[in-house]
């Protein structure tokens, strides 16, 4: 439908994304303006109301190759249970990080598309990198 602001819910869970915008007949177009508003979500603004699509990537402007993590948890509080809210919408691949060594933790559970769930014998603090 068009609109004069487009919001858009990427869930890419980064700010450096790149937004090409194009009409209804697939040309290019530049809106007046871009907004990253969070980690998954941009917003498109136009001066009069337009349909089309936008399309966003991710990758590093500098050239890098984008990390081979979708989301990374940090648990600063040793705890047993960690719960992770990562919106990725699949249940990716999870590694675990005790400092600096890869652990393997009791349990991961993924009770839906969004949500992992890592359980220890005892409580621990590090990170889960979500592949």
């Amino acid at each position: 439908n068009p609109a004069t602001t487009w919001t858009v819910n990427h869930n890419l869970n980064t700010t450096s994304v790149n937004v090409q915008v194009y009409d209804g007949n697939g040309l290019l177009i530049i809106p007046d303006s871009v907004e990253t508003t969070s980690n998954n979500q941009v917003v498109v603004d136009f001066a009069a109301e337009q349909a089309g699509r936008a399309v966003v990537i991710t990758g590093h402007f500098d050239g890098n190759v984008k990390p081979t993590y979708a989301y990374t948890f940090f648990q600063n509080t040793a705890s047993d249970t960690w719960t992770i809210t990562h919106n990725l919408g699949y249940n990716p691949i999870v590694r675990v990080f005790i400092g600096t060594n890869e652990v393997q933790p009791t349990s991961i559970s993924h009770p839906d598309t969004n949500t992992t769930i890592i359980t220890f014998d005892t409580a621990q603090a590090g990170n889960a990198r979500l592949i």
